[in-house]
């Protein structure tokens, strides 16, 4: 339908940053003024000429789909004047004023507000959009800077966040959801695989908090998330515990989370895909990794220098036989893995804790003139690489779970030869002896056992 052409043909176009209650009333209200004002100036808003965004922020610069058919109307010169409740409703960003300054210019459309006409096409008009805009413009600054500090002072007070998470509800656990988080870790420190992990949560019918299927990225960030141990987090920095009742512990999430983030989970090739690789150690002290000779055996060499060289098959035999040994010493794993969850759990979240505490501290201090910049960097160097050690250990303290398949089973050497999961398999090597590689004799010398040193753990 063609629009006819005159002077008073109008659009009206309303705008409602924030619609919590879904009811539209605000736009409404809006459009009744901009109606009333257009009855009496003689305008006729043309079919299809009231647009609406409700519900959306000016100042973020995503797209607002009635915003964007208003300048194709004032493109195709369809329109003589917009009718806006206010400027700000139009536009926040003076860079969007700019932009409609140029369009309605060379259409000659004018912008008429409920609070009184702005003419675009003269000096005195832009000047006081420009104006307007500068003000709008600032205020979004500072309302920003306003909800960064009160979503900062949030965090640090240990409050929630406002949006749910997978788990929760109204500040409280979500009885099935929170079970369902709870078993999850359990079966993925037990050697599940993201991939089994997301097919679990479908097939029990769970959906992510909007509502949609679980895929890998969604239920790792899920199992990622330090709210489930209780932990409050600031864009993506844990800085202290929260004021609700944790899902698991934060050994727990801790543990699970050093085995979701493996990179090796995710890779077909490396060092970890063998039984000592990055775990075994050089007789200079330095791990070893896997390589393979020139005749295409593999062997473990020192990382750090060129000068150890054994082969990894009689060495792994000789660590599989020592392990199943150990394993079958009735309440031997149980033991050291007992001794790993209880040795200074709750000192080490109290450690954890007070480091979070003074890494705010010195960043408060340097914000109030009482350390330089040099001053902040050494001591949030030496705080972070602490915090990092304390949160190390507590992951460690949590690996119980992943070994439960071990503890559960009738002959735990056996069963740690048939398990798949070679996690498990290292975890539960790494929780007994240390395994040192020393030099050989040169030549093809036979294997010599006295040539691989195994330290068994003195809890272990």
């Amino acid at each position: 339908m063609g629009i006819s052409i005159g002077t008073n043909r109008a659009a009206i176009y309303l705008r409602q940053s924030r619609d919590a209650a879904g009811d539209g009333l605000a736009v409404e209200r809006q459009r009744q003024d901009c109606e009333r004002l257009a009855a009496e100036r003689g305008w006729t808003v043309i079919p299809g000429g009231v647009l609406t965004d409700n519900d959306m922020s000016a100042s973020t610069g995503r797209r607002r789909p009635g915003y964007e058919r208003l300048l194709e109307l004032i493109d195709a010169r369809a329109v003589d004047v917009v009718i806006v409740w206010h400027l700000d409703r139009l536009t926040r960003r003076l860079a969007d004023l700019v932009d409609v300054i140029d369009r309605t210019e060379q259409a000659s459309v004018r912008i008429a507000t409920v609070a009184g006409d702005l003419d675009l096409s003269t000096d005195a008009g832009r000047l006081v959009a420009r104006i307007l805009g500068s003000v709008a413009q600032g205020e979004v600054e500072r309302k920003s800077a306003r909800q960064k500090r009160a979503g900062r002072q949030a965090a640090e007070a240990g409050r929630p966040p406002a949006r749910r998470a997978f788990g929760f509800t109204n500040g409280a656990q979500h009885p099935a959801e929170a079970e369902a988080v709870c078993e999850l870790y359990r079966l993925v420190l037990a050697g599940m695989t993201m991939v089994a992990a997301t097919r679990w949560l479908n097939e029990r019918g769970f959906t992510t908090t909007t509502g949609k299927r679980w895929d890998r990225s969604s239920a790792r960030t899920m199992l990622l998330n330090p709210r489930n141990a209780g932990l409050r987090a600031y864009h993506g920095e844990v800085i202290g515990p929260g004021t609700w009742e944790p899902i698991v512990d934060e050994a727990t999430w801790r543990a699970a989370r050093e085995l979701i983030a493996d990179p090796a989970r995710y890779r077909g090739q490396g060092a970890l895909r063998w039984l000592g690789g990055g775990l075994f150690r050089c007789h200079c002290g330095a791990r070893v990794r896997v390589n393979y000779s020139q005749h295409g055996k593999r062997v473990y060499q020192c990382q750090a220098r060129s000068h150890l060289s054994r082969s990894a098959e009689p060495v792994d035999a000789l660590i599989e036989q020592t392990l199943v040994d150990l394993l079958r010493v009735p309440g031997l794993l149980a033991a050291r893995v007992a001794a790993d969850e209880q040795d200074g759990v709750p000192e080490l979240r109290d450690r954890a804790a007070a480091l979070r505490h003074r890494l705010d501290q010195v960043t408060t201090d340097y914000a109030d003139g009482l350390l330089t910049g040099r001053q902040l960097k050494a001591a949030t160097e030496k705080i972070t690489d602490e915090l990092a050690e304390v949160e190390g250990q507590l992951a460690e303290a949590g690996r119980g779970s992943r070994l439960g398949s071990l503890l559960a089973a009738a002959d735990p050497g056996q069963a740690w030869l048939d398990e798949s999961d070679l996690g498990v398999r290292r975890s539960a090597l790494d929780a007994l002896v240390t395994v040192t590689l020393l030099p050989s004799k040169p030549g093809r010398a036979p294997f010599d056992p006295a040539t691989v040193r195994i330290e068994r753990h003195a809890r272990g």
